[in-house]
């Protein structure tokens, strides 16, 4: 029993990672997201490097080029709210 149920669990963990999301997002949408991540005000490391992801993967998109010039404003506040801040970790909290 124990055995049929892992097994299936982890079926339905690779049906589930397996799906597609069809997402529809314009130049609005991103630059509404960017603005609000820029607000983000945390010290944890890992919302922080989450964040910072985001915005290093926005500005490498050449297909966001119209939109470098104001996300990396949003992206410099951003940095500049968390300079010379320590950080902890979900771990120890």
């Amino acid at each position: 029993m124990f055995w049929t149920n892992l097994r299936t669990k982890k079926r339905l963990e690779v049906e589930i990672r397996k799906r597609i999301v069809d997402l529809a997002i314009n130049y609005d949408s991103v630059l509404e997201l960017a603005f609000k991540m820029s607000r983000i005000d945390t010290f944890i490391k890992e919302v922080y490097e989450s964040a910072l992801n985001f915005f290093t993967s926005i500005l490498e998109n050449e297909e966001l080029i119209d939109l470098h010039e104001t996300i990396s404003k949003y992206f410099e506040y951003f940095k500049h709210t968390h300079s010379n801040r320590g950080f902890t970790t979900y771990k120890s909290i």
